[in-house]
């Protein structure tokens, strides 16, 4: 009880952070939160977990397994054991009709490269915010263990890749935790915050995978606002709002309500099929990379997205994006946007930018150059 309590707790506190979300959100805090109230101790004792389906995506029929029987898929005809598997896991009052599964599994069947899995767990996250945190925990239990089947029955672990948007981006370090093995690799999209960040509350970490690269794009308000990766990026800054979402996003339909939120399942599903799309600097602080303190070389550049180094380089990465499709800028993005002062010409001013995209391209590693590199360590996001 006292553990169920202290949860309850720190998603109450965590959610304080949803107020600058507007109206929206703010009106219904109250009931949320006593509803949760009411409903915690049914949550945590009578969920089994049996309407969680994987399903198998392909670019003609999918094929859905409830999780008692997940191992089954493996003897699907459209599966290919030589080929990496992707587990995708949506986030809050998501399913497999959702946006951001959509956009990543066209991205994935596009490549042609991996398997790709859908986690639907939406019929245990289509409620209220509370209710939904307080399930993750027994739910990355419960796949885990469905996980830990498949590997038994032949998928392969070294090639298993977790990938999490919002709650499931949290779900992914959760479920790592009960697994049999320790993932490679396990990327999260802007993972979920407010509960949070509170000792004691199961959520993703650095040590749930050999490597685990983190996209923040909402910080602070949807998203996680620390670094909770062994590579962590931070596109423009990590925080609302992004680059072409509204200012406020407050009032406003779930599309454009959550649109920074969004912003890194999109980043993150542009760059599976243009790995050099999204080159991100090593930096200690936005306030250093806007100053242009932190130059681009091939010994603090790293890809954010499909291609992010499966190596021991870790830290605190930044770069810009354009504010609409296709959002990546290229080595453009791993400089400082450009501001003059009244004494500089257009003209000077296009030829300095000109002279330092040129000198960054000849620097920026290549994807297998990226991947050999090591030794940078980014400390803070912020001053410090």
């Amino acid at each position: 009880m006292k553990s169920t309590l202290f949860c309850l707790c720190a998603v109450v506190l965590g959610a304080t952070a949803l107020v600058d979300l507007g109206g929206k959100l703010e009106s219904g805090l109250e009931t949320v939160v006593g509803n949760a109230l009411e409903t915690t101790g049914d949550v945590l004792t009578s969920d089994d977990f049996s309407k969680i389906q994987f399903i198998l995506y392909t670019n003609s029929q999918n094929a859905s397994y409830p999780i008692a029987n997940a191992a089954d898929l493996l003897a699907d005809a459209n599966f290919d054991a030589s080929k990496p598997t992707v587990l995708y896991m949506h986030g809050w009052q998501e399913s497999n009709e959702s946006e951001s599964v959509g956009v990543v599994s066209r991205a994935f069947l596009q490549r042609g490269s991996h398997n790709f899995v859908l986690l639907d767990w939406g019929a245990y996250v289509d409620g209220d915010y509370i209710t939904s945190f307080l399930r993750v925990s027994a739910a990355g239990e419960a796949v885990g263990a469905a996980v830990n089947r498949m590997v038994d029955a032949g998928l392969d672990r070294d090639t298993f890749w977790p990938i999490g948007h919002s709650l499931g981006g949290q779900l992914s370090g959760v479920m790592a935790k009960s697994l049999n093995f320790k993932p490679s690799r396990i990327t999260a999209l802007d993972p979920a915050g407010p509960g949070y960040g509170v000792p004691g509350t199961p959520e993703l970490s650095r040590d749930d995978a050999v490597m685990v690269d983190v996209i923040h794009t909402d910080a602070g308000v949807a998203g996680f606002a620390a670094n909770d990766g062994t590579i962590d990026f931070w596109p423009n800054g990590g925080t609302r709002p992004q680059p072409g979402c509204n200012v406020g996003e407050t009032d406003l339909p779930d599309s454009l309500l959550f649109c920074s939120h969004h912003r890194s399942y999109e980043f993150f599903a542009e760059s599976v099929n243009d790995e050099t799309a999204f080159p991100a600097v090593s930096c200690r602080s936005l306030l250093a990379f806007e100053s242009g303190l932190c130059p681009v070389g091939k010994s603090n550049v790293v890809y954010m997205g499909f291609a992010a180094p499966a190596t021991d380089l870790t830290g605190t990465f930044f770069l810009r994006t354009a504010s609409e499709k296709p959002y990546a800028l290229g080595v453009e993005g791993a400089l400082p946007a450009t501001t003059t002062t009244t004494t500089t010409t257009t003209t000077e001013a296009a030829t300095t930018t000109e002279a330092a995209t040129t000198d960054a391209a000849t620097t920026i590693p290549s994807v297998a150059d990226s991947a050999s590199s090591g030794g940078i360590v980014g400390l803070l996001r912020w001053l410090g």
